[in-house]
C-alpha cells in the first residue's frame, strides 16, 4: 500500500510540474503576419449531422433597410475569436483577410459555433455586415460536443485555460496597428472562453467595440447560419442563444462605423 501511495504522490507531483511548465510556456502561435491576406490552415469540414436550413430569419428588418441604403460594413474590420473556422465557406471566404490559430491540433476540423458566429456577423447572405473585412482567430479548446483531440492535446489545452483568449486579443491589437487607416478593425466579437478581462479592457481603451457577454443584450434566435459540414452548407438553429446576439451586435457596430466613421463604442447603444 505504501508503494502505491508513493507512486500516486509521484504521479501527482509530475502532473503539477508539467502544468506549471505549460502555464509558463503558454500557448504557441506564429508571428503576426506582415502581409495580408493570410490563412494559417484550412480546417476540414466537421462531419456531423445538423438540421436542414429553413428560411433565413436574420439579420432582421432594421438591418435589411440599412443594406438597401448601401450600409453593408464595407472595409470595416470585424475580428472574431472562436473555435477553428471553415475558412472556405461561401458566406465569408472572399473577405477573410486573416485567419490565425492558437493551441489547435493538426487536422482538427472546423467548429460549428465558429462558422455560425462568422456568418451571423459578416455572412454575405445571412449576416449583418456582408461587406465587412473579416479577421478570425481559432482557439483550441475543450468543448463538449466537439472533438478534443488526443489526451495530450486535451491536457495541454486544460493547462492553458484562460491564456489563449488573452493572447488572441492582443494579437488582434498588434495586427490592427499594422493596418491601413481606412481598413482598421473596429470591433471584436467574443462569445467563448473567459479570464481575459485585462486584454478586453486593453482593446476597449484602444477604441475597439468588444462585443461579449458582459454587454446588456438578450439571447437571439432562431437563426439560419453557415454550416461547418460544407462550404455551401447551411443549417437553422432554433434555440435562442447569447452567442448569436454577440455576433449580431458586432456586425451592427460595423454598419454604424460605415455610416458614421467617427462612431465610438461610447456613442453606440446596445439594446
Amino acid at each position: 500500500m505504501r508503494r502505491i501511495l508513493l507512486a500516486a504522490a509521484a504521479a501527482v507531483a509530475v502532473l503539477v510540474a508539467w502544468i506549471a511548465v505549460e502555464r509558463a510556456r503558454g500557448p504557441v502561435a506564429e508571428p503576426v503576419p506582415s502581409a495580408l491576406p493570410r490563412t494559417v490552415r484550412h480546417p476540414p469540414p466537421l462531419r456531423v449531422a445538423l438540421p436542414a436550413a429553413e428560411a433565413a430569419v436574420n439579420p432582421g428588418p432594421e438591418v435589411r433597410r440599412l443594406h438597401a441604403r448601401g450600409i453593408t460594413g464595407r472595409h470595416v474590420g470585424i475580428a472574431i475569436i472562436d473555435r477553428p473556422l471553415l475558412v472556405e465557406h461561401r458566406e465569408y471566404a472572399d473577405r477573410l483577410r486573416w485567419y490565425d490559430e492558437i493551441d489547435t491540433a493538426g487536422g482538427e476540423p472546423a467548429g460549428w459555433h465558429s462558422t455560425a458566429v462568422a456568418s451571423i456577423a459578416a455572412g454575405r447572405t445571412v449576416g449583418v455586415a456582408p461587406a465587412a473585412d473579416l479577421y478570425f482567430v481559432g482557439l483550441g479548446m475543450n468543448w463538449r460536443g466537439e472533438p478534443w483531440g488526443n489526451l495530450f492535446v486535451a491536457a495541454r489545452r486544460a493547462a492553458h485555460t484562460g491564456l489563449p483568449l488573452a493572447l488572441a486579443i492582443r494579437r488582434i491589437l498588434d495586427m490592427n496597428r499594422r493596418l491601413e487607416p481606412d481598413r482598421k478593425i473596429r470591433v471584436i466579437s467574443i462569445s467563448i472562453g473567459g479570464g481575459a478581462e485585462d486584454a478586453i479592457a486593453e482593446a476597449r481603451r484602444a477604441g475597439i467595440f468588444v462585443s461579449t457577454s458582459d454587454l446588456p443584450m438578450a439571447p437571439m434566435g432562431p437563426v439560419t447560419i453557415a454550416s461547418p459540414a460544407g462550404t455551401e452548407a447551411y443549417t437553422t438553429h432554433k434555440r435562442p442563444a447569447l452567442s448569436w446576439a454577440i455576433a449580431w451586435w458586432a456586425g451592427r457596430y460595423a454598419l454604424a462605423c460605415q455610416e458614421d466613421p467617427s462612431m465610438t463604442p461610447e456613442r453606440f447603444h446596445v439594446k
